[in-house]
């Protein structure tokens, strides 16, 4: 029986390593991106090898695609951190303890979603939402005291506060 060597085909490979090297040159936008370096290495060893089976290149093809498809764009946590640096350079002396409370534990978490590396673009938009709510919904201690101030009503006709004169009328 005579076996038939026949190099595989790489047209579909070159394709792919083609498009690679634009996502390879920025690979700090992108989290989780050891699975398309080893991807993109072996794929450009197949490519150059000259004896490589039709197997060995939709091997490396399909683990390419697939690591290329797996790629997450690292989230822009921004708004966020410059959101926090303007929280922690609040003076909250002046807010009732349950609202800086809460701005705190909206503070810390926020603060471990920045922290997180994979954190999603969802999560980090979510922590910019809770802080800013938090941050709105503080209260100023004695707030009552300031909301609003009566008139001072003065009697007059010699009448004192809390009297009516009594004029027989209806009873």
């Amino acid at each position: 029986a005579k076996v038939d060597w026949k190099q595989g085909d790489k047209t579909v490979l070159e394709v792919a390593v083609d498009i690679a090297p634009s996502i390879n040159e920025n690979l700090d936008l992108y989290l989780d991106t050891e699975a398309f370096s080893a991807a993109y290495a072996k794929a450009q060893e197949v490519l150059a090898d000259g004896n490589a089976m039709q197997d060995d290149v939709d091997s490396a093809y399909e683990a390419l695609m697939e690591a290329m498809m797996n790629l997450r764009m690292q989230p822009n946590k921004d708004i966020l951190n410059d959101l926090i640096d303007q929280v922690n350079g609040m003076d909250l002396s002046g807010y009732t303890a349950d609202s800086v409370n809460a701005l705190q534990d909206a503070l810390a978490a926020a603060q471990a979603v920045s922290a997180n590396e994979k954190a999603t673009q969802d999560e980090v938009d979510a922590a910019v939402e809770s802080l800013t709510a938090a941050k709105a919904a503080l209260v100023k201690e004695n707030a009552d005291d300031e909301t609003v101030e009566l008139p001072v009503v003065t009697p007059d006709n010699n009448q004192t506060a809390g009297t009516v004169e009594q004029t027989g009328e209806g009873t």
